[in-house]
């Protein structure tokens, strides 16, 4: 498990989520009364202590925009939902982020058990609606019915590169969850693109895949085409997944 460890320091996500807690810890930040979001001056002053911070500023086209709200920043968003849901920091009545239950016990851990409960957190108890709040409630139904992506996410533990229009439709026929808008999905391109950023684009920050870029697409941005899980750090993610129970008809 060498490599595995070596992969694990080397990547941004662990160094990126405990630079969140520290500064999280010691500023004690207030949220917006609306929204409960962190404050930009403190997304930014966070995001330059990141390896990996996000881009504030996206060109689509001719046009600029630029990030007015923290859920813009969808890495720092998912850190931020991360470290609330895995109990090491928490939320108070007041709106004051402060340490969590389960902040020193996450200390106090090794780097496989950080990263691995951090995983499994994410997973079963991370908030998949809130950090992808479209097509109704689609994020949620699909978070409901995850013990039928597992053994989907394990086969690909054996494949060198994975097609990202054949593993999101598999997912979307297995668990049969609908993409709900006025516009309806009759191709299922928008409920393949969420399957997409809520399961393949979360295991990318914790660096479980390489996600593989294909032509600049509409507007000028390229669209992920296929993805493969690193190894081993992937692999042993992806392995952590429990299987899901047999379904007694009887």
């Amino acid at each position: 498990m060498e490599e595995c460890a070596k992969q694990i320091r080397d990547g941004d996500f662990l160094h990126d989520f405990e630079v969140f807690l520290r500064y999280a810890e010691n500023e004690k930040i207030k949220l917006t009364p609306k929204l409960q979001l962190i404050p930009l001056k403190h997304v930014r002053n966070i995001s330059s202590l990141f390896r990996q911070p996000d881009q504030a500023e996206l060109k689509v086209g001719d046009r600029v925009f630029k990030a007015r709200y923290e859920y813009q920043l969808a890495r720092f968003y998912f850190i931020d939902l991360l470290a609330v849901a895995s109990g090491c920091l928490k939320v108070t009545s007041k709106g004051i982020m402060k340490k969590g239950e389960n902040l020193a016990d996450f200390r106090e851990s090794d780097l496989f058990q950080k990263v691995g409960l951090l995983f499994l957190n994410w997973w079963d108890y991370f908030d998949w609606d809130a950090y992808f709040p479209y097509g109704n409630d689609f994020a949620e139904c699909l978070q409901d019915r995850r013990a039928f992506i597992v053994p989907i996410l394990k086969k690909t533990i054996t494949m060198t590169k994975v097609d990202v229009e054949q593993f999101t439709g598999e997912v979307i026929d297995t668990t049969g969850v609908k993409w709900d808008s006025e516009a309806g999905d009759p191709d299922n391109s928008h409920a393949k693109w969420g399957v997409e950023r809520t399961i393949l684009q979360a295991m990318s920050y914790f660096g479980a895949v390489d996600l593989i870029k294909g032509e600049k697409g509409e507007y000028q941005i390229k669209q992920t085409v296929a993805f493969s899980l690193t190894d081993p750090l992937g692999k042993w993610l992806v392995g952590l997944l429990p299987n899901p129970r047999p379904i007694n008809f009887s």
